[in-house]
């Protein structure tokens, strides 16, 4: 069971999110491009390799012109994080929590690395699945490779297909988001944070896959040597979506890390 709702940003724009669980452990569950909790995050929200509902209350929010948190469009610039992570922090708010965890997939992990290090105080910890934290040439060549969705996978489709209305909309949406991915190193030529990580208090957990096409291991060995308190986790045969792929590993490394066990 879940409940859903949406929230209003400065009275011109919205976000949508879904709830599940209702355990003392808040975590707000940020996906991909042009993702929501139930394309990206299902087999962690539903299903018996959900994250724990007693030990979590899951906030899957739909970031800024993807899922359902449109009218208007997604506005990519510069400061696209910035205003990912602040509404992130007003949702959370509205919600009544005022700390809680952190969880990023792909492109998600990038807003929660802007959240943790915008709002220190808030944040208490952070898992990154196939963290990025800067655009690579391998990256940004990959990328274009997926321009055309009617390429992609039916099962990738499928998911996809559970909040956009058809195949059309995910394909333009997709286009949006590579042209974006274009333009990445004009508006962030030292990554995301500037490389500067210094404000980031919380604990982090890191799982990457050695075979993601999109992320190279020395983006996170870039993050080991900028900040302290990072644990890490490798499949030596996992890919970007490592998540979907080592269901009840995930599950159970990111309950330990986030129980602090």
């Amino acid at each position: 069971m879940s409940t859903e709702g949406q929230v209003f940003i400065n009275n011109d724009c919205f976000v949508y999110y879904e709830v599940f669980g209702s355990g003392p452990q808040v975590l707000l569950m940020i996906p991909g491009a042009i993702g929501t909790g139930r394309t990206d995050y299902s087999e962690l929200l539903i299903g018996s390799n959900a994250l724990d509902h007693d030990q979590f209350t899951l906030v899957a929010i739909e970031l800024p012109g993807w899922g359902r948190s449109r009218p208007p469009h997604r506005q990519h610039s510069s400061n696209v994080f910035t205003n990912d992570a602040d509404c992130c922090v007003q949702l959370m708010r509205s919600l009544g929590y005022e700390k809680f965890q952190v969880l990023g997939w792909s492109e998600g992990t990038r807003v929660a690395l802007v959240l943790a290090a915008n709002y220190p105080d808030l944040v208490t910890a952070m898992v990154g699945l196939a963290m990025t934290p800067y655009a690579s040439d391998m990256q940004m060549k990959n990328i274009s490779y997926t321009v055309d969705t009617s390429k992609w996978s039916r099962d990738l489709i499928d998911r996809y297909l559970r909040v956009y209305k058809d195949r059309h909309e995910i394909q333009q949406l997709w286009e949006q988001h590579t042209l974006f991915i274009g333009n990445f190193l004009k508006w962030f030529p030292n990554g995301i944070c500037n490389n500067n990580y210094d404000s980031i208090k919380c604990r982090i957990f890191l799982i990457h896959g050695d075979r993601d096409k999109l992320v190279e291991l020395d983006q996170i060995e870039h993050l080991q040597a900028n900040i302290a308190n990072i644990k890490v986790h490798r499949f030596p045969m996992g890919g970007h979506n490592m998540h979907l792929v080592y269901q009840q590993e995930v599950k159970l490394m990111v309950e330990n890390f986030l129980l602090n066990k």
